[in-house]
């Protein structure tokens, strides 16, 4: 998400004594957001012009050589997703220039000893064995502001077992963020668009 490398990079500035970067304020993570983007009473602070869609994922086998989750297991799991125009306005244009978020192919780049692992911004080399982790189908839409969407964050941390986060501190920098932004959101009334 480019905000949240944006406030990423505000937040951790700071180096503790052993030379890694800070620990991230998750509310001042927050507020930056807010100053730099805008406050839009009980919108997500990122992402806030959504429509949320159910669907499925139905996981192949060649995932299920990797992990021990029951979501590969090639039966279907049922999906709550969220589409987004980045950025804090609910009210931005659908066609305006900014990111979208959302990926509809669930592919894994399997890493060997001695890649670098611990940032999203550095590719795995050329030749990884890539493997399709499954299939995601869309099968509705929510075209009113009470969608399942509306209370849940979404937050990167949270996976299912089996499934292990990568070294990248920018993962954990996100997930206390995440609560103080769906804290905010729940105290003003959530909404989404």
């Amino acid at each position: 998400m480019v905000f949240a490398a944006s406030a990423w990079s505000l937040s951790t500035s700071a180096q503790s004594p052993s030379g890694a970067p800070a620990p991230v304020d998750p509310l001042a993570f927050v507020n930056q957001f807010e100053s730099t983007f805008g406050k839009f009473e009980g919108y997500r602070r990122s992402g806030a012009n959504d429509i949320c869609a159910t669907g499925e994922f139905v996981g192949n086998a060649d995932a299920g050589a990797l992990s021990s989750d029951s979501v590969f297991s090639g039966r279907p799991v049922p999906v709550v997703m969220r589409f987004s125009v980045g950025g804090a306005n609910p009210k931005a244009p659908d066609n305006g220039k900014s990111q979208r978020n959302m990926a509809l192919q669930f592919n894994l780049e399997l890493a060997q000893a001695g890649d670098r692992l611990d940032s999203v911004t550095v590719s795995l080399p050329r030749g990884r064995r890539k493997v399709n982790l499954g299939t995601l189908k869309v099968t509705s839409v929510s075209t009113d502001a009470g969608g399942p969407c509306l209370t849940i964050t979404y937050n990167p941390m949270v996976m299912p077992k089996g499934v292990e986060p990568s070294a990248d501190p920018m993962l954990a920098a996100r997930a206390a963020p995440y609560a103080v932004g769906l804290g905010r959101r729940l105290t003003e009334g959530a909404k989404q668009q």
